[in-house]
């Protein structure tokens, strides 16, 4: 089965809106925090949800049940995207753990397979945001917890957890092709999911005490363990259908969020 989430188009919707209110807010104002907070929780934070609503339900092949709490989450989403851009952070990040606690409440309950290594990589990414919401809220309340712990938290947990997971969907799914024909990507598939979150957590750490060593050392390890994904994993796997069908605007814009990464 194929299931669509309707709550996804408002979540997708919404996004755009505060990616709209950001750049307004970059050009008009010299308050680069406040644009950071818009883009990342006004702009990232609704597609991040928005996509999880589509395709954690998908791969599970279920059918989301009391779908009304898509439409709370959503609500939630509005009123956090209008404190954000009145710069009422304390108020915004309240509704943000909401947002985080209540949408990954819901979409636990459809997930009963935690064998696929998409459902991995979405549920990490589902526990980072979680964990950034909470330190979002703490960094309001003490000094001890940066802004830049929470977004990097947001970051690197949710959004390259969120990327590789539904790569490790969608790719295989238009080509056709198995990922992972070697012995070596095979093994690298299976334990990447485990290492990327050591690597979170080291560079979490690395920000938490000011320690540029280690977030250099482990940003490093990050960027060859994406190599290592793309070559082994992406490459080998799908080459053959580059010569017969050429790379599809989707694998275009992957790719290219890859070399931002």
């Amino acid at each position: 089965m194929f299931y669509v989430s309707k709550v996804s188009l408002l979540f997708f919707l919404l996004a755009l809106v505060g990616l709209f209110l950001s750049l307004i807010l970059k050009v008009t104002s010299l308050d680069f925090t406040h644009y950071g907070k818009l883009a990342v929780f006004g702009f990232i934070l609704p597609t991040i949800v928005g996509a999880f609503y589509q395709i954690i339900p998908n791969s599970q092949q279920k059918k989301l049940n009391s779908g009304f709490i898509g439409y709370i989450v959503f609500m939630l989403s509005v009123l956090n995207l209008y404190y954000l851009y009145i710069n009422d952070f304390e108020k915004s990040s309240f509704f943000i753990v909401a947002i985080a606690l209540l949408s990954t409440i819901h979409l636990a309950f459809v997930i009963n397979n935690l064998k696929p290594i998409t459902v991995k990589f979405l549920l990490f990414a589902n526990i980072f945001m979680v964990l950034s919401a909470i330190f979002l809220m703490l960094s309001v309340k003490s000094p001890q917890f940066s802004l830049q712990i929470d977004i990097h938290t947001f970051t690197i947990g949710v959004m390259i957890n969120a990327v590789l997971g539904v790569q490790t969907a969608w790719i295989p799914m238009i080509y056709m092709q198995e990922l992972g024909k070697t012995k070596f990507a095979k093994v690298l598939l299976k334990q990447l999911v485990y290492i990327h979150q050591f690597i979170v957590l080291a560079i979490l750490v690395g920000f938490y005490f000011g320690n540029y060593k280690i977030l250099g050392a482990f940003s490093l390890v990050e960027l060859a363990l994406i190599i290592l994904f793309i070559k082994f994993v992406f490459y080998d796997s799908i080459k053959p259908q580059f010569k017969l069908h050429g790379i599809p605007y989707q694998v275009k814009f992957f790719l290219t969020g890859h070399i931002f990464f």
